[in-house]
């Protein structure tokens, strides 16, 4: 794990720490958003130190904020009074109006006529299938039919 006595410098070291990190991270889960979203950040953040290319400066950045943030947020920890100020920061916060909600849909991904397309593609089919299926039910109740006549006619041949 992390080594205690002294602290990692340089990207190699960010790298190192981030490479321990898989250890703690949550188990990616279909359906469920935030774990996606915390793998994907994760393969960013390591993916853009590669040790050959110089980390870039917007990263540095970020990446002095977050230890700034850890820094403030380990130094203060969690108290009634960050609780109290979160709970009323929550609550203060306006309730987004329906049309606020609808912009912040994500995107469609397929175009409503693409839609319009292939569900009538797929009626159609399901219309063809429904057909098909009763075309089958219809030449397996012959059949049984057909099987029984000859059945029938078999034995009233023998009885003569």
């Amino acid at each position: 794990m992390a080594n205690q006595q002294a602290p990692r410098r340089g990207r190699t070291a960010i790298r190192s720490i981030i490479e321990e990190m898989v250890g703690v991270l949550p188990p990616e889960k279909a359906g469920n958003p935030a774990y996606v979203r915390c793998h994907t950040i994760f393969g960013l953040l390591k993916d853009s130190l590669n040790p050959v290319k110089p980390i870039p400066e917007p990263m540095l950045i970020l990446l002095d904020e977050v230890r700034e943030a850890v820094k403030e947020a380990l130094e203060h920890s969690v108290d009634t009074d960050f609780v109290i100020k979160s709970l009323e920061d929550m609550n203060a916060a306006p309730e987004p109006t329906l049309a606020e909600k609808d912009t912040q849909r994500p995107p469609k991904i397929v175009t409503e006529t693409h839609l319009k397309h292939v569900w009538d593609e797929l009626q159609q089919t399901k219309e063809a299938n429904r057909r098909l299926s009763d075309e089958n039910n219809d030449l397996a109740l012959r059949l049984k039919r057909a099987g029984s006549e000859i059945e029938r006619l078999r034995r009233n041949r023998t009885t003569y």
